[in-house]
């Protein structure tokens, strides 16, 4: 990803991070015989970071449950519809968000 230009708002910092957040999920996702693409995560992970803020650092260094509910969970319920905006489906919250966003209660799901 670094060698794209940045169209989005995330950081430098943030953007070394989710490139490797998407390696480790890219080798972890191999160890359980179901290979994710370390490009495509990377891009997922963008979109979620710009959907709801993530704390990046945490992410990397969590456990492998936290981290693969984290970053497969992104990958699954990640939402681009044909016209319009992405979404996050599925009532999925990542555990390691900045913040709990607006509209989402403490448990993870849409408050409307």
């Amino acid at each position: 990803m670094a060698n794209h230009p940045n169209r989005s708002k995330a950081s430098e910092r943030d953007l070394q991070l989710i490139t490797d957040i998407a390696k480790r999920g890219a080798r972890l996702s191999a160890r359980y015989g179901t290979p994710l693409s370390a490009p495509g995560l990377a891009a997922v992970m963008l979109k979620a970071h710009e959907l709801v803020p993530l704390d990046l650092e945490r992410l990397l260094k969590a456990d492998d449950g936290n981290f693969g509910h984290d970053v497969f969970g992104c990958w699954r319920h990640i939402e681009v519809p044909d016209v319009g905006p992405a979404v996050m489906g599925g009532c999925f919250l990542p555990r390691f968000t900045a913040r709990v966003p607006k509209g989402w209660d403490k448990a993870g799901g849409p408050t409307d």
